[in-house]
């Protein structure tokens, strides 16, 4: 169930957040064209991962959530009707 959609803590956003099982899902959506050379989980960087990181908290704050917490990233490759979709489930892990 999606909880929310391009959430945002001051001028910082997570692009999705759900609930799934017994987790708080919280997902970033990367896109590129045909041929894009990075591997999807590299369009995340550490920067990008940590900003993630301090939404989710606040939005775990602020809605008293008390779910285990996973982080994916779905990347999306080409444009419809051509698209591919890769969904990468425990992308990256708090440090």
């Amino acid at each position: 169930m999606i909880l929310a959609r391009n959430w945002r803590y001051g001028k910082k956003e997570v692009d999705i957040i759900s609930q799934k099982d017994n987790y708080l899902v919280v997902t970033e959506v990367k896109s590129g064209l045909p041929g894009f050379m990075m591997r999807p989980e590299e369009a995340v960087s550490m920067r990008k991962q940590r900003m993630i990181i301090e939404v989710t908290e606040a939005f775990i704050l602020q809605k008293s959530i008390t779910s285990a917490v996973r982080f994916d990233i779905i990347f999306v490759t080409g444009i419809d009707p051509v698209a591919s979709i890769e969904h990468i489930t425990d992308a990256f892990y708090p440090v």
